[in-house]
């Protein structure tokens, strides 16, 4: 069940709607159906960081080093 962020046109409130199918949303705070669905960014925990050894890890270009 997809979750999808809108923003009423009517009361400019901001809400997240499960949304089954083409049913078209409606503002839970004013009942407009004038919604727009604004753009989601997907959030993701953790480190971004190459392992060591296994290409050049960053500024140094070596292929191993006590900084990475």
């Amino acid at each position: 069940m997809p979750i999808f962020e809108y923003t009423c046109n009517s009361c400019n409130k901001e809400v997240e709607l499960l949304v089954y199918g083409n049913k078209q949303p409606r503002c839970p705070n004013c009942g407009s159906p004038e919604m727009k669905k604004k753009m989601s960014i997907f959030g993701v925990s953790g480190v971004d960081k190459q392992v060591k050894g296994t290409s050049d890890c960053g500024s140094c270009h070596k292929t191993s080093c006590s900084t990475c």
